[in-house]
């Protein structure tokens, strides 16, 4: 190699290393904010939108409802983002002051001031009057997010099944405190069947779908269709059910097992996967899959040409039901299982921070400019929407 060719090379590594260092080292013009994976793809909308018309750029990590609170906490995220509910008895924020802004702010008519300023203001004057040692942790429900069961029944003889398999919602399960969120829980004959489908910890053990259908059968109450179905249970494939589930300490797990009334938890036969995207491509391609995920996913199913196998299983609340595979329902923003997503921060910032926070967090749950968002991602949006007035805010690390 001569010698030219070799300064040449040392220049542009150097260059190149150089660029490295100042990229590490130079000031961030965006702020830290992360948590659920189910919450990262409205997340990425929502920031996006937000840049566009204001200086302060957000930059989102999807790692976790469990991160998401660890984070805020550790002041390594300025806003954390989870997908399960926060119930205040719970031990993660004892040293905090948990503070739920929809019931005391949002929807609390002795709070005259609803605007973005008027947001502000309230965290303030709530930081002002702490009587303890603690730390105000503030957070905000802004959309609820449905849970859809679905499942691939390809090669399975289980056609005849599809209308039967349904989960029905026996009530709204609530918290002894008022400022918790209140979820949907499911009925003891839903909570047996995914039992027997989740809880085994060798493959040798799981259900199979002929175990499922002669059971649908069995409870099948209508003494014709349950001769009938109990005929046609006997040409159901042997083959087993494959069950796949969300990571432990995801919001997506624990929203499954509240909403069983934390009486399932999946064993260790059970495929686990960190995201919905995983989950739908897994059960897509495995035939005899079942898992739940996310309605922006499970909508798919109804792409019959591209999805035939696919099925969701139908849940049935106060008389009527609802089949999301069914492309002749158009009912999936009444879907009642649901879990939510929050947003959580601490009031503990400066004032340039807090306010920085503030609006985007009131901006994201309020504004009139985020409801296309949240249907696009088939979210319901939790907050009447307001309008509001375009914000010029400052990065955390703009001079002023």
């Amino acid at each position: 190699m001569s010698k030219k060719i070799f300064l040449v090379i040392v220049a542009f590594l150097g260059t190149i290393i150089g660029l490295w260092v100042w990229t590490f080292v130079a000031p961030s013009n965006s702020i830290s904010i992360g948590g659920s994976a189910s919450v990262d793809p409205l997340m990425q909308r929502l920031t996006n939108q937000y840049k566009k018309n204001n200086k302060t750029k957000f930059s989102y990590s999807s790692t976790g409802s469990g991160s998401g609170i660890t984070n805020v906490k550790n002041g390594v995220y300025k806003a954390g983002f989870i997908s399960k509910a926060v119930p205040s008895s719970d031990k993660t924020f004892e040293d905090y002051n948990l503070i739920n802004d929809n019931s005391s702010f949002f929807l609390n008519n002795e709070e005259k001031d609803k605007s973005q300023e008027g947001y502000y203001n309230y965290l303030v004057n709530k930081r002002e009057k702490i009587e303890n040692d603690k730390e105000n942790m503030h957070y905000v429900t802004f959309a609820h997010d449905s849970i859809v069961f679905i499942y691939n029944i390809k090669d399975l003889n289980f056609e005849p099944f599809v209308g039967h398999l349904k989960f029905v919602i026996d009530s709204v399960q609530t918290f002894e405190d008022k400022q918790s969120e209140v979820l949907p829980k499911l009925d003891s004959q839903a909570i047996e069947i995914l039992k027997r489908i989740y809880e085994n910890d060798s493959p040798n053990t799981l259900w199979t779908w002929q175990d499922l259908a002669y059971w649908l059968a069995e409870n099948e109450k209508e003494s014709e269709t349950k001769e009938d179905l109990m005929a046609k249970a006997k040409k159901v494939s042997s083959k087993k059910i494959i069950p796949y589930t969300t990571t432990p300490g995801s919001g997506t797990r624990s929203s499954f097992q509240t909403i069983t009334n934390n009486q399932v938890t999946p064993g260790a036969a059970s495929h686990a996967y960190n995201s919905n995207g995983a989950i739908f491509s897994q059960i897509n391609y495995s035939a005899g899959s079942f898992g739940y995920l996310s309605m922006n996913y499970a909508i798919n199913t109804r792409d019959h040409q591209k999805f035939s196998n696919l099925k969701t299983a139908i849940i049935a609340k106060d008389g009527e039901e609802y089949n999301i595979a069914d492309t002749n329902q158009n009912n999936w923003e009444r879907y009642p299982l649901y879990r939510p997503f929050i947003g959580l921060f601490k009031s503990s910032y400066t004032e340039a921070e807090l306010k920085i926070i503030a609006n985007f967090m009131y901006w994201m749950s309020n504004s009139k400019d985020v409801e296309d968002i949240y249907e696009h991602e088939y979210l319901i949006k939790v907050l009447k929407s307001q309008p509001i007035e375009q914000n010029e805010n400052v990065l955390l690390n703009e001079k002023k």
